[in-house]
């Protein structure tokens, strides 16, 4: 019967007001070939066959395969609830064509990504599997057998955390094997090392940081004391100076650096004991030309600057490269000194003086001066101090063409 002849058999029924009756097109039967579905009198975007299903002439069900397909269009799936894929065989699996990229392993519950260049025989992967209590693997495969080629690599445009609950350990490890962890114990935060790629974690390097930054570095020989701690810097070891050493510590010794100018490295022990581990010799070289020594008894020159409060100047030795004028002799007896803040007055800050200076000397020379025993009555005449160099008189004018005077020295603290 088709579907006209059950519509005249309808009339006069409550079935006679239907009006959406369902139908294939041309009331035609479900065959091989693809026939448009009808609702009453019109066609619908649906086409059917006896294995296929068609929207917009897009094939989009294979019965025969259990395929769901899009022949020309995305398809999407929107779904005002949740979207369900329940697979009893436990994978679900998502392919490129024939080229598998991603799966879904139910049973062995981990998710796994392939490597789109591979054959599916020849997969290289990564593998995300979740175990008991949650643990979780993060695996790389090389399938060629090349597994230093598995990197992983983790690159945020942002910032990368690391949250470890149990006590905060990260452990690092070289197949399969820990040589190293970071972790938070003993009332520290510890980076730790074991000896030789983790052959035994009986030998260890560790930095560890307690409360207020203060952190301690050891090194651990189980067997024996021959963890040494070597430093093989390609440029220096450093340690900044500062004013004064820290607070003693029972049973530790200290080395720190003195802010003077130039800076000083001391030890102390326990007990606030300080040595100064530098001999500190300073040197200094300060030019003179013939306008400076043409007003040396007016114009004392600084060989070198006070050293600050409670501080002396001590010199060691004094040179001094005369070079004389060619034409012009040194024709005045008198002296040059070395002194504190231009002292010419023994006895009142001169520490060495040369006698005569250049008094009528043919040629060039190299004088070191006369030290004296006596320097000061005072000590406030030498303490923070300038050391200087003046004549006790004007020498005859442009008599000596230059003079570089070289100083040893060092600095007391008198503190």
């Amino acid at each position: 019967m088709s579907i006209q002849e059950i519509k005249k058999a309808l009339v006069g029924t409550f079935q006679g007001i239907l009006k959406n009756i369902v139908s294939l097109a041309n009331d035609s039967t479900l065959e091989k070939d693809f026939k448009v579905l009808k609702v009453g009198d019109k066609n619908t975007p649906i086409q059917l066959s006896e294995t296929k299903v068609k929207v917009n002439n897009a094939e989009v069900l294979t019965t025969d395969t259990n395929t769901f397909s899009s022949e020309s269009d995305d398809i999407t799936l929107n779904a005002d609830g949740n979207i369900y894929f329940n697979a009893d065989s436990g994978n679900i699996y998502i392919k490129d064509d024939a080229q598998l990229h991603f799966e879904f392993d139910c049973d062995n519950t981990h998710f796994r990504i392939y490597d789109d260049s591979t054959s599916p025989t020849d997969s290289d992967h990564f593998t995300i599997a979740v175990g008991g209590s949650g643990a979780t693997t993060l695996t790389s495969i090389d399938a060629g057998g090349i597994t230093e080629n598995a990197h992983v690599t983790i690159d945020a445009e942002g910032v990368i955390n690391l949250d470890a609950h149990s006590n905060g350990y990260i452990n690092i490890k070289k197949d399969g094997t820990i040589y190293g962890y970071f972790g938070v114990h003993h009332s520290a935060s510890n980076l730790r090392l074991y000896e030789n790629g983790g052959a035994s974690t009986d030998d260890y390097f560790n930095i560890a940081t307690q409360a207020n930054g203060k952190t301690v570095i050891t090194t651990v020989d189980d067997g024996g004391a021959t963890a040494h701690l070597i430093f093989a810097p390609d440029g220096g070891v450093m340690i900044t100076e500062k004013a004064a050493a820290a607070a003693d510590v029972a049973g530790e010794g200290q080395l720190w650096v003195k802010d003077t100018t130039p800076n000083t490295l001391y030890f102390v022990n326990d007990a606030g004991g300080e040595t100064e581990l530098t001999n500190n010799v300073r040197t200094s070289v300060v030019d003179f030309d013939t306008a400076d020594m043409n007003d040396l008894h007016n114009t004392a020159i600084e060989l070198v600057a006070a050293q600050g409060v409670s501080h002396v100047i001590i010199p060691i030795k004094i040179t001094a490269f005369v070079n004389r004028s060619a034409s012009t002799t040194q024709a005045v007896a008198k002296d040059l000194m070395y002194g504190y803040n231009g002292a010419v007055v023994v006895g009142q800050g001169v520490w060495a003086y040369h006698r005569r200076f250049m008094y009528n000397e043919g040629g060039d020379r190299v004088l070191c001066p006369f030290e004296l025993a006596e320097i000061a009555q005072d000590d406030g005449d030498a303490i923070d101090r300038p050391l200087t160099a003046k004549m006790t008189a004007a020498i005859t004018t442009d008599s000596i063409d230059s003079m570089r005077v070289i100083t040893q020295y060092y600095v007391a603290d008198l503190s």
